[in-house]
């Protein structure tokens, strides 16, 4: 049988911050934080897919308690990656062990940040803007693949061409992501701007 071409997982449901519209804010207490072994990784690895996605529909992959040996497994089944994550939580020696852990140069890491450092915490509550710029200005200095995720939201949609200015400076690629998670036009999220009202939307 022919391998998967990707496989989707979330490696955990723990997460620093508290989104406010994620579930995990709204649904507060009503589950447990419980994480994948490593033993059920391997078991995934074994599929041999083309391409795993570490993603997260309440948690973030990176605060598996394993997660770095994670990264390394998939440098030994030399299987790509992504990573998307808040990037939150850890200093940079952390993150350079993470980034020393492959080599593979297909893999990808994708950083939402919403904002500079007056407002990506805005929404993401618990977010430190210093520990998630860093981390991708880490890894995009040591020749890995970072996407700056920039969901646009009323209190940060002045903030892109400053945030476009900073990506290009540190070799850092910048996606302008327009959603429509609202509650109708009053929603207070709600940015008052459109991808036709910029030119930087990728």
């Amino acid at each position: 049988m022919n391998a998967p071409s990707k496989i989707k997982i979330e490696l955990t449901s723990k997460c620093t911050c508290a989104c406010f519209k994620c579930p995990r804010t709204i649904l507060k207490g009503l589950y447990d934080e419980l994480e994948i072994s490593v033993d059920n990784v391997k078991k995934v690895l074994d599929m041999n897919p083309k391409r795993i996605y570490f993603m997260g529909n309440l948690g973030d992959p990176i605060y598996h308690t394993r997660f770095p040996e994670i990264i390394s497994m998939t440098n030994e089944y030399n299987i790509p990656f992504n990573v998307h994550t808040v990037g939150s939580g850890y200093d940079e020696n952390w993150w350079r062990d993470v980034y020393n852990a492959y080599d593979n140069d297909q893999s990808n890491w994708v950083f939402t940040l919403d904002g500079l450092k007056s407002t990506a915490g805005k929404y993401r509550v618990g977010l430190v803007y210093d520990e998630t710029f860093n981390a991708m200005r880490l890894g995009a200095k040591l020749g890995k693949n970072i996407m700056w995720q920039f969901i646009v939201l009323r209190h940060n949609q002045h903030d892109i061409t400053e945030a476009k200015r900073l990506a290009d400076e540190h070799g850092i690629n910048l996606r302008i992501d327009f959603n429509e998670r609202w509650d109708g036009n009053d929603d207070p999220w709600k940015p008052t701007i459109s991808k036709k009202d910029i030119d930087i939307v990728q």
